[in-house]
């Protein structure tokens, strides 16, 4: 598959609302490693539709940026509940 490094990062990373020990920093590198690699498949994307590319590569893509995607999200949530956890420890002292 060409999307295999992709494909392989997606079973490394599995971040849920609890951080997994990650930090905010940690997660925040790893959210834009997903959001540059998003952007990278959306080109591939396009250019596969404009070259007219065979329905399996585009479906292969679109699976791709769908996990993209749901990694994304997933550590935008997560940093968010840690920022949100962290502000309230703070504002209890």
């Amino acid at each position: 598959s060409t999307l295999f490094p992709y494909t392989t990062l997606f079973r490394s990373v599995n971040v849920q609302s609890e951080n997994k020990g990650y930090t905010i920093d940690e997660m925040i590198h790893m959210r834009n490693y997903y959001m540059n690699q998003d952007r990278r498949l959306r080109a591939r994307y396009k250019t596969l539709k404009e070259k007219g590319a065979s329905a399996s590569e585009i479906n292969e893509v679109v699976r791709t940026i769908k996990e993209v995607d749901s990694k994304y999200y997933e550590l935008d949530n997560a940093i968010l509940a840690s920022r949100t956890n962290k502000a309230a420890r703070v504002k209890k002292q």
